[in-house]
């Protein structure tokens, strides 16, 4: 099937969305739409479409939807934010464990990534040395101008500050179980869970990254939740689904209290709940009385 639908024009988009029920004067959908794409700002609007039609639902207005969409905005840097804290704990404890188990430039050898198949650990290993050979900072300069003759590349504590959230997934997810044991057990979880974990950080990182909705998103890669015998808290008095955000918030809050207990994060996250009370947080996984949970208690 051949796409023919054509270019609008800003004031031709404000036309149309007025014609399908949306309450607005063009000016102000005119003003948002010119920095603001209409493709981008159309799945903002999808929930407040009558099913399967092109018209809104009757009462819709553009500040409805505005709130959707400046609540997003305000989530996405929050959540950022907290992943750019437990990146930097990854960072460290990885390079801590894997440096004193094997050493310092033992990262660039397979034998020490049980998990990695031959072809991957090549592909893996290329693109980190080209992530830091594309760098200027004085410490990869510095080491290939003094080290460079005897050395492939810097030992990790240096090449870990040039790989991406990505690469330093992989990285530990490669990595021998026991090593692996001993780096979530500096987040107190079990390995499994937290292996899945980083998987789905990461791609809530992506999307937060590329300015992508993230409030109401259902997850492509759900995490593990702990074992209910051993971790009760984290199914009673509430239950956790795993495929919306409540799960991942729930996952940054608890790591979070492990590595920087100081931040306050919750409370921040609560303060934009209360700013924005018209949102339906149910759309977002959080249970009824998600508050009782001795996860967001502490």
């Amino acid at each position: 099937m051949k796409y023919d639908k054509p270019v609008l024009t800003v004031e031709e988009q404000a036309k149309l969305l007025i014609s399908r029920g949306l309450i607005a004067t063009e000016q102000e959908i005119i003003e948002k739409l010119t920095y603001i794409s209409y493709y981008r700002f159309s799945s903002y609007l999808y929930p407040f479409r009558e099913c399967e039609k092109d018209v809104f639902k009757s009462g819709t207005t553009f500040e409805m939807v505005w709130q959707q969409y400046t609540f997003d905005r305000k989530l996405r840097l929050l959540v950022f934010n907290a992943i750019e804290l437990i990146e930097i704990a990854l960072r460290t404890r990885i390079t801590n464990h894997f440096c004193l188990q094997y050493g310092s430039f033992a990262y660039l050898e397979r034998n020490y990534f049980p998990k990695f198949s031959p072809e991957d650990f090549q592909t893996w290993t290329d693109e980190v040395c080209e992530e830091i050979s594309k760098s200027k900072d004085y410490a990869v300069t510095h080491f290939e101008e003094k080290y460079g003759d005897s050395h492939d590349g810097p030992p990790l504590w240096i090449a870990a500050e040039f790989m991406t959230f990505g690469k330093i997934v992989t990285l530990c997810r490669k990595i021998d179980r026991d090593l692996m044991g001993m780096l979530a057990k500096d987040f107190h979880v079990v390995d499994a869970v937290f292996s899945s974990w980083l998987l789905t950080l990461n791609e809530t990182r992506n999307v937060c990254a590329h300015h992508s909705r993230l409030w109401n998103r259902i997850l492509k890669i759900k995490p593990k939740l702990p074992n209910k015998n051993k971790y009760s808290e984290w199914h009673t008095p509430i239950e956790i689904t795993n495929n919306k955000m409540f799960s991942v918030l729930t996952i940054i809050n608890y790591v979070l209290m492990q590595i920087a207990p100081e931040y306050s994060w919750r409370t921040r996250l609560n303060n934009l709940l209360v700013e924005y009370p018209s949102i339906p947080i149910e759309r977002m996984g959080f249970p009824e009385n998600w508050e009782q949970s001795p996860l967001w208690k502490k």
